[in-house]
């Protein structure tokens, strides 16, 4: 007995020990504070995990990945971009990103050299029956800046110069791309600047054939890669550039500004404006310009799906013909979006038009759209899109119904990558019997040797049909051409800038 009551007295006494031992390490809060230590899992019983509903006064057109100078960067979520705005609403990607996938804020400045030794078949001249190759050596390169500009927004410039044995002068691109967002409560603002200047289609490979990534996707590409910059702006309230032409230099720019009202957090309305410009020099080509005002109303199903209705007025004006096109369009749209991955979207529309022209006036109805598919996600994307619309001609024709499809995919494995691209278009003269069709299609392949430079082999083609009956003298006249071409690539350490 004497021993079971010494036990349960050294059991007594060694629980008060321990507990005012845990007492000392832990002491309470004082009143009005709040211990800093974590609850553990094993100090209750588990809560149940709850999602909190988004607030009514937080505006619909928030992105998530707007955030302070100084805070975390953050995966982003759920993709809000209204589907009757002036955005493009495929995969959202920063135009300037860390390689460890963060936001930077500074700019980074990238440039690029690529030697090439090309391979070409052409149709011979005109009254001349068959095709001749020919062999060229091209020495190009590219150089852009990008920034992030915080608030949701970026700026970027792109300009690329090549010379090649075959021609006798230099040619170059020169492309900036400007976005800005901003919000504050229920209002949302935009505002989005594209200007472009070449000597040939941007359609395509852009005059880039043979040189490494020209025409490929430009989303996922390595910032050395020769391409067009990704304009964000939809599709429908850009020049259209469509018809291969060449030796004519051309200037395109479009300014969009939008705003929107969100009435509750899943449920908004947009209004937008935007102009845009075609304009040849040396006389070359037909300018052209396009005022557009358009509202609409988008919904949110769920983090995911999302509907909208929108109605736009449209009106295109050529100087030099005194032609006047005016649109009104009624569509709906609707998207399956998941942010940073997947982004599936169509557009149906009814155009309504009218053609004011000093010797005849013409009233139709056109039925347009668009739609796409966009998947990045680690080492792979695809980017699918499909417009059909009136659009401006291209510079060729003072306006057009226009149809275009493109495709790309781009992929790295084990230190090869490798891209695929085609596209095709149709313009039809509204007026007129012209009709142009323009399709291309190619590949590439590239290895890195050492930190920056990179080998390639890549295969390209392009053809117009029924251009013979073009009135310009720069169209390119029905020419199936195809280019091989082998090259090295140097790519620079990348600056950090302002």
């Amino acid at each position: 007995m004497t021993a079971t009551k010494t036990i349960a007295t050294l059991a007594i006494t060694l629980a008060l020990g321990c507990a005012s031992w845990g007492q000392q390490q832990n002491p309470a809060p004082a009143t009005g504070q709040s211990s800093s230590k974590p609850a553990s899992s094993n100090d209750g019983p588990l809560q149940p995990i709850t999602i909190k509903p988004i607030q009514p006064d937080q505006p619909l057109y928030s992105d998530p990945n707007d955030q302070k100078d100084d805070a975390t960067p953050t995966v982003p979520t759920v993709d809000r971009r209204p589907l009757s705005g002036t955005r493009s609403v495929d995969v959202q990607t920063p135009m300037v990103s860390s390689g460890g996938g963060g936001w930077e804020r500074r700019g980074q400045l990238t440039s690029s050299f690529t030697f090439s030794e090309n391979l070409t078949n052409s149709p011979e001249p005109a009254g001349i029956d068959g095709t001749y190759w020919k062999g060229q050596s091209t020495l190009a390169g590219n150089v852009r800046y990008m920034r992030n500009l915080g608030m949701n927004g970026g700026f970027a410039y792109s300009g690329v110069a090549y010379w090649n044995t075959y021609q006798q002068d230099p040619q170059q691109f020169q492309q900036i791309e400007y976005h800005q967002h901003f919000h504050t409560g229920r209002l949302g603002f935009d505002t989005s600047d594209t200007f472009g200047y070449s000597q040939v289609s941007g359609f395509g490979f852009g005059g880039l054939q043979g040189l490494n990534g020209a025409g490929f996707n430009p989303l996922t590409s390595n910032l050395g890669a020769f391409g067009l910059l990704p304009s964000g702006l939809n599709p429908g309230l850009l020049p259209n550039d469509s018809i291969l032409t060449e030796n004519a230099g051309r200037i395109t720019n479009t300014s969009a500004v939008q705003m929107d009202y969100s009435f509750t957090a899943r449920t908004s309305a947009t209004f937008n404006g935007s102009y845009g410009l075609f304009h040849g020099l040396d006389n070359a080509l037909i300018d052209s310009g396009l005022y557009n005002v358009g509202a609409g109303v988008n919904h949110m199903f769920n983090a995911h799906v999302s509907m909208s209705a929108q109605y736009s007025y449209g009106s295109f004006h050529f100087p030099g013909y005194d032609r006047d096109i005016n649109n009104h369009t009624i569509g709906v749209s609707a998207a399956y979006r998941v942010n940073g991955r997947i982004s599936i979207h169509g557009t149906g529309n009814v155009q309504l038009s009218d053609i004011t022209d000093p010797s005849f006036e013409q009233k139709s109805t056109f039925g347009g759209g668009s739609a796409g598919f966009s998947y990045v996600r680690n080492a792979t994307s695809v980017v699918f899109d499909y417009f059909r619309g009136i659009t401006s001609g291209s510079g060729v024709m003072p306006g057009a119904g226009t149809d275009t499809v493109t495709l790309a995919l781009s992929r790295s494995y084990h230190r090869l990558g490798y891209g695929i691209t085609s596209g095709y278009a149709r313009n039809r003269s509204l007026d007129t019997p012209l009709r142009v069709e323009t399709e291309f299609a190619g590949f590439n392949v590239s290895h890195p040797v050492g930190r920056t430079f990179s080998l390639y082999a890549s295969y390209s083609m392009q053809h117009q049909k029924n251009a013979a009956f073009c009135s310009i003298a720069v169209c390119d006249q029905g020419t199936l051409t195809h280019v091989f071409g082998l090259g090295v690539t140097f790519n620079p350490k990348p600056i950090q800038v302002f």
